[in-house]
Protein backbone atom coordinates (compact mmCIF):
# COMPACT_ATOMS: atom_id res chain seq x y z
CA UNK A 1 0.00 0.00 0.00
CA UNK A 2 1.37 3.41 -1.01
CA UNK A 3 0.28 6.73 0.51
CA UNK A 4 0.96 9.94 -1.37
CA UNK A 5 2.83 12.71 0.42
CA UNK A 6 -0.06 14.93 -0.75
CA UNK A 7 -2.62 12.87 1.17
CA UNK A 8 -4.24 15.15 3.74
CA UNK A 9 -4.31 12.36 6.29
CA UNK A 10 -0.52 12.16 6.04
CA UNK A 11 -0.11 15.94 5.97
CA UNK A 12 -2.59 17.01 8.66
CA UNK A 13 -4.30 13.99 10.20
CA UNK A 14 -7.31 15.08 8.13
CA UNK A 15 -9.32 11.90 8.24
CA UNK A 16 -11.05 9.17 10.20
CA UNK A 17 -10.37 5.55 11.02
CA UNK A 18 -12.05 2.47 12.41
CA UNK A 19 -10.43 -0.57 14.02
CA UNK A 20 -12.63 -3.61 13.46
CA UNK A 21 -12.31 -7.14 14.76
CA UNK A 22 -12.38 -9.98 12.24
CA UNK A 23 -13.75 -13.32 13.44
CA UNK A 24 -13.53 -16.28 11.04
CA UNK A 25 -13.48 -13.98 8.03
CA UNK A 26 -16.38 -11.79 9.20
CA UNK A 27 -16.43 -8.16 10.33
CA UNK A 28 -17.80 -7.82 13.86
CA UNK A 29 -20.09 -4.93 14.81
CA UNK A 30 -19.95 -3.32 11.37
CA UNK A 31 -23.20 -1.39 11.92
CA UNK A 32 -21.73 0.36 14.97
CA UNK A 33 -18.50 1.24 13.13
CA UNK A 34 -20.45 2.46 10.09
CA UNK A 35 -22.63 4.66 12.30
CA UNK A 36 -19.63 6.33 13.96
CA UNK A 37 -17.82 6.70 10.64
CA UNK A 38 -20.84 8.41 9.11
CA UNK A 39 -21.11 10.80 12.07
CA UNK A 40 -17.42 11.63 11.85
CA UNK A 41 -17.54 12.23 8.09
CA UNK A 42 -20.53 14.52 8.49
CA UNK A 43 -18.80 16.45 11.24
CA UNK A 44 -15.55 16.87 9.28
CA UNK A 45 -17.22 17.38 5.91
CA UNK A 46 -15.53 14.37 4.29
CA UNK A 47 -17.35 12.75 1.37
CA UNK A 48 -17.61 9.05 2.14
CA UNK A 49 -18.02 6.33 -0.46
CA UNK A 50 -21.40 4.57 -0.27
CA UNK A 51 -21.71 2.45 2.88
CA UNK A 52 -22.33 -0.73 0.87
CA UNK A 53 -19.10 -0.16 -1.07
CA UNK A 54 -17.17 0.45 2.12
CA UNK A 55 -18.52 -2.74 3.64
CA UNK A 56 -17.80 -4.74 0.50
CA UNK A 57 -14.19 -3.50 0.43
CA UNK A 58 -13.63 -4.31 4.10
CA UNK A 59 -15.46 -7.63 3.99
CA UNK A 60 -13.43 -8.81 0.98
CA UNK A 61 -10.24 -8.10 2.95
CA UNK A 62 -11.62 -9.82 6.04
CA UNK A 63 -12.67 -12.92 4.10
CA UNK A 64 -9.11 -13.37 2.83
CA UNK A 65 -7.62 -13.56 6.34
CA UNK A 66 -6.51 -17.13 7.17
CA UNK A 67 -6.35 -16.58 10.95
CA UNK A 68 -9.50 -17.12 13.03
CA UNK A 69 -9.14 -13.68 14.63
CA UNK A 70 -7.48 -10.53 13.30
CA UNK A 71 -7.80 -6.75 13.20
CA UNK A 72 -8.86 -4.70 10.19
CA UNK A 73 -8.04 -1.01 10.11
CA UNK A 74 -10.02 1.27 7.81
CA UNK A 75 -8.59 4.75 7.15
CA UNK A 76 -10.49 7.39 5.22
CA UNK A 77 -8.83 10.72 4.48
CA UNK A 78 -10.20 13.84 2.83
CA UNK A 79 -8.02 13.15 -0.23
CA UNK A 80 -4.92 14.61 -1.89
CA UNK A 81 -4.18 18.33 -2.06
CA UNK A 82 -1.30 20.74 -2.35
CA UNK A 83 0.19 22.75 0.47
CA UNK A 84 -1.97 24.69 2.90
CA UNK A 85 -4.97 23.82 5.03
CA UNK A 86 -7.62 24.81 2.47
CA UNK A 87 -9.34 21.95 0.67
CA UNK A 88 -11.79 21.84 -2.23
CA UNK A 89 -15.33 20.86 -1.25
CA UNK A 90 -15.59 18.27 -4.04
CA UNK A 91 -12.44 16.31 -3.17
CA UNK A 92 -12.61 12.54 -3.54
CA UNK A 93 -11.78 10.75 -0.29
CA UNK A 94 -8.91 8.27 -0.09
CA UNK A 95 -9.59 4.83 1.36
CA UNK A 96 -6.99 2.53 2.91
CA UNK A 97 -7.62 -0.93 4.39
CA UNK A 98 -5.03 -3.00 6.25
CA UNK A 99 -5.14 -6.20 8.30
CA UNK A 100 -2.88 -7.41 11.08
CA UNK A 101 -2.79 -10.31 13.53
CA UNK A 102 -4.52 -10.05 16.91
CA UNK A 103 -2.66 -11.05 20.07
CA UNK A 104 -4.08 -10.56 23.56
CA UNK A 105 -4.49 -12.44 26.83
CA UNK A 106 -8.04 -13.84 27.11
CA UNK A 107 -7.41 -14.72 30.78
CA UNK A 108 -7.76 -11.01 31.60
CA UNK A 109 -11.53 -11.35 31.08
CA UNK A 110 -11.57 -13.36 34.32
CA UNK A 111 -8.68 -11.92 36.32
CA UNK A 112 -9.23 -8.27 35.37
CA UNK A 113 -6.70 -5.63 34.34
CA UNK A 114 -4.52 -3.08 36.11
CA UNK A 115 -5.28 0.51 35.19
CA UNK A 116 -2.90 3.43 35.70
CA UNK A 117 -3.68 7.15 35.68
CA UNK A 118 -1.97 9.03 32.84
CA UNK A 119 -0.37 12.44 33.22
CA UNK A 120 -1.16 13.38 29.63
CA UNK A 121 -4.51 15.21 29.46
CA UNK A 122 -7.12 15.34 26.70
CA UNK A 123 -7.87 18.80 25.29
CA UNK A 124 -11.49 19.92 25.44
CA UNK A 125 -12.75 20.34 21.87
CA UNK A 126 -16.51 19.71 21.42
CA UNK A 127 -16.38 19.90 17.62
CA UNK A 128 -14.20 16.75 17.56
CA UNK A 129 -15.64 15.00 20.61
CA UNK A 130 -16.86 11.45 20.11
CA UNK A 131 -15.52 10.84 16.59
CA UNK A 132 -12.45 8.75 15.78
CA UNK A 133 -10.43 11.28 13.82
CA UNK A 134 -6.92 10.51 12.67
CA UNK A 135 -5.00 12.70 15.11
CA UNK A 136 -4.24 10.50 18.14
CA UNK A 137 -1.14 12.27 19.46
CA UNK A 138 -2.62 12.66 22.94
CA UNK A 139 -3.08 8.89 23.13
CA UNK A 140 0.41 8.30 21.73
CA UNK A 141 1.90 10.55 24.42
CA UNK A 142 -0.15 8.88 27.14
CA UNK A 143 0.91 5.38 26.06
CA UNK A 144 4.57 6.45 26.19
CA UNK A 145 4.23 6.94 29.94
CA UNK A 146 4.62 3.27 30.84
CA UNK A 147 6.34 0.11 29.66
CA UNK A 148 5.34 -2.24 32.50
CA UNK A 149 3.65 -5.23 30.84
CA UNK A 150 1.73 -5.82 34.07
CA UNK A 151 -0.31 -2.66 33.41
CA UNK A 152 -2.75 -3.17 30.56
CA UNK A 153 -4.37 0.27 30.18
CA UNK A 154 -4.11 3.92 31.16
CA UNK A 155 -6.89 6.23 32.30
CA UNK A 156 -7.06 9.68 30.69
CA UNK A 157 -8.52 12.87 32.15
CA UNK A 158 -9.36 16.12 30.39
CA UNK A 159 -7.61 19.42 31.06
CA UNK A 160 -10.17 20.24 33.78
CA UNK A 161 -9.49 16.97 35.59
CA UNK A 162 -12.61 15.03 34.63
CA UNK A 163 -12.28 11.36 33.75
CA UNK A 164 -12.82 10.71 30.02
CA UNK A 165 -11.65 7.27 28.86
CA UNK A 166 -8.81 4.80 28.59
CA UNK A 167 -5.98 5.31 26.14
CA UNK A 168 -7.71 2.88 23.77
CA UNK A 169 -10.93 2.06 25.57
CA UNK A 170 -14.00 3.44 27.31
CA UNK A 171 -14.78 3.28 31.01
CA UNK A 172 -17.82 2.12 33.00
CA UNK A 173 -18.13 2.53 36.78
CA UNK A 174 -20.66 1.15 39.25
CA UNK A 175 -21.45 3.91 41.73
CA UNK A 176 -24.21 3.44 44.28
CA UNK A 177 -25.72 0.57 42.34
CA UNK A 178 -25.90 2.56 39.10
CA UNK A 179 -23.61 2.10 36.09
CA UNK A 180 -22.18 5.31 34.63
CA UNK A 181 -19.82 6.06 31.77
CA UNK A 182 -18.08 9.43 31.27
CA UNK A 183 -19.89 11.95 29.08
CA UNK A 184 -18.06 12.43 25.77
CA UNK A 185 -19.55 15.73 24.63
CA UNK A 186 -16.28 17.67 25.11
CA UNK A 187 -13.56 15.17 24.15
CA UNK A 188 -12.87 11.46 23.87
CA UNK A 189 -13.93 8.71 21.47
CA UNK A 190 -17.42 7.21 21.57
CA UNK A 191 -16.44 3.55 21.31
CA UNK A 192 -18.52 1.03 19.39
CA UNK A 193 -18.38 -1.49 22.24
CA UNK A 194 -19.41 1.28 24.65
CA UNK A 195 -22.51 1.82 22.49
CA UNK A 196 -23.28 -1.90 22.45
CA UNK A 197 -22.93 -2.18 26.24
CA UNK A 198 -25.26 0.78 26.76
CA UNK A 199 -27.83 -0.89 24.48
CA UNK A 200 -27.44 -4.15 26.41
CA UNK A 201 -27.98 -2.36 29.73
CA UNK A 202 -31.15 -0.73 28.35
CA UNK A 203 -32.48 -4.04 27.00
CA UNK A 204 -31.89 -5.74 30.36
CA UNK A 205 -33.37 -2.95 32.49
CA UNK A 206 -30.02 -2.11 34.10
CA UNK A 207 -29.74 1.57 35.16
CA UNK A 208 -26.93 3.23 33.21
CA UNK A 209 -26.18 6.81 32.21
CA UNK A 210 -23.52 9.26 30.97
CA UNK A 211 -22.12 11.66 33.57
CA UNK A 212 -19.12 13.82 34.37
CA UNK A 213 -16.86 11.77 36.63
CA UNK A 214 -13.88 12.66 38.80
CA UNK A 215 -11.07 10.49 40.14
CA UNK A 216 -12.71 10.71 43.57
CA UNK A 217 -15.87 9.24 42.04
CA UNK A 218 -13.88 6.33 40.67
CA UNK A 219 -12.04 5.73 43.92
CA UNK A 220 -15.43 5.45 45.62
CA UNK A 221 -16.83 3.14 42.92
CA UNK A 222 -17.73 -0.46 43.66
CA UNK A 223 -16.62 -1.81 40.29
CA UNK A 224 -15.01 -0.66 37.04
CA UNK A 225 -14.67 -2.13 33.58
CA UNK A 226 -13.24 -1.01 30.23
CA UNK A 227 -14.54 -1.67 26.73
CA UNK A 228 -13.29 -1.61 23.16
CA UNK A 229 -14.14 -3.33 19.89
CA UNK A 230 -11.09 -5.58 19.95
CA UNK A 231 -11.07 -7.04 23.49
CA UNK A 232 -14.77 -6.61 24.24
CA UNK A 233 -15.08 -6.10 28.02
CA UNK A 234 -12.21 -5.93 30.52
CA UNK A 235 -12.98 -5.96 34.28
CA UNK A 236 -10.66 -3.68 36.29
CA UNK A 237 -9.04 -5.29 39.32
CA UNK A 238 -6.79 -2.34 40.21
CA UNK A 239 -6.90 1.44 39.62
CA UNK A 240 -3.54 2.98 40.53
CA UNK A 241 -3.10 1.73 44.13
CA UNK A 242 -6.79 0.94 44.73
CA UNK A 243 -7.88 -2.72 44.61
CA UNK A 244 -11.33 -3.41 43.21
CA UNK A 245 -13.75 -6.31 43.27
CA UNK A 246 -14.98 -7.65 39.94
CA UNK A 247 -18.73 -7.02 39.61
CA UNK A 248 -21.07 -10.05 39.55
CA UNK A 249 -22.58 -8.71 36.29
CA UNK A 250 -19.19 -9.07 34.62
CA UNK A 251 -19.80 -12.76 33.96
CA UNK A 252 -22.88 -11.85 31.92
CA UNK A 253 -21.06 -9.03 30.13
CA UNK A 254 -18.10 -11.24 29.29
CA UNK A 255 -20.45 -13.93 28.00
CA UNK A 256 -22.41 -11.40 25.95
CA UNK A 257 -19.51 -9.46 24.48
CA UNK A 258 -16.07 -10.96 25.04
CA UNK A 259 -17.10 -14.46 24.06
CA UNK A 260 -18.83 -12.99 21.03
CA UNK A 261 -15.60 -11.43 19.85
CA UNK A 262 -13.31 -14.39 20.37
CA UNK A 263 -13.31 -18.10 19.71
CA UNK A 264 -10.57 -18.33 22.34
CA UNK A 265 -12.68 -16.95 25.21
CA UNK A 266 -12.61 -18.84 28.52
CA UNK A 267 -15.37 -21.37 29.14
Amino acid sequence: MTISVNDRGFQFGDGLFETIRIERGQLLGWEFHARRLSEGATRLGIRLPAQRLLKMRCQSQAAAVPAEVAILKLHITRGDSGGGYAAAEAMAANLYVSVRPLLFDAALWETGIKLRICQQRLAIQPSLAGIKHSNRLEQVMARREWSDADIQEGLMLDTEGYVVEGVSSNLFASIGGHWVTPALDRCGVAGTMRARVMEWFAENGTPASEQRLTLDDLKAADHLFMTNAIVGVWPVQQLAECQLDIAPVMADLVNQFSKFVSSNAPE
